[in-house]
């Protein structure tokens, strides 16, 4: 064998071991990332609602029809929306996913779904808000709404206190 079929021999072994060495290492990094990192739930681009943010807001109470509690709801889910820029389309049937109780068995029932978030938040004032004639008869000062709430008979403020008749 001459110098140059020694050399070029040389060169092919030589060229096979950094193959094979380049196959060895790339193997061993994808191990060490797939390692590192979490497989996620679902790519983000099939994510209902995808958006990168740093930081989470945690998720809104859950509303069960409580009239104190509504706007708090309402609320809670205008911001989810705006931070997690929810399509206009979805807001509906994301603010439904925190309803249980008599807010969901009411909001699965209706007729006709409301088809945007301002018509939701109608529907929800109309059920769920306490009535103006009910906010008017409610006792006023404390001391009344005390003695109604000890009384088993039907009374009125003004029987309890004097503010009652006051403007």
């Amino acid at each position: 064998m001459d110098a140059a079929s020694v050399n070029q021999l040389l060169q092919n072994a030589l060229q096979q071991q950094q193959q094979a060495f380049n196959q060895h290492m790339n193997a061993a990094i994808a191990a060490a990332v797939a390692a590192a990192v979490p497989p996620a739930a679902a790519p983000a681009a099939a994510a209902p609602f995808a958006v990168a943010r740093v930081a989470r807001l945690p998720p809104p109470a859950l509303f069960e029809g409580a009239s104190a509690k509504l706007d708090e709801f309402i609320a809670d889910i205008e911001q989810q929306v705006a931070w997690y820029t929810v399509p206009a389309d979805d807001i509906v049937r994301f603010a439904g996913g925190f309803m249980r109780g008599a807010a969901r068995d009411w909001h699965t029932t209706l007729a006709q779904q409301p088809s945007d978030w301002a018509s939701l938040v109608l529907a929800l004032r109309a059920r769920f808000s306490p009535s103006t004639a009910q906010r008017a008869l409610a006792p006023s000062c404390s001391r009344c709404r005390r003695a109604s709430s000890r009384s088993t008979t039907t009374s009125t403020p003004s029987a309890v206190c004097s503010s009652a008749s006051r403007p």
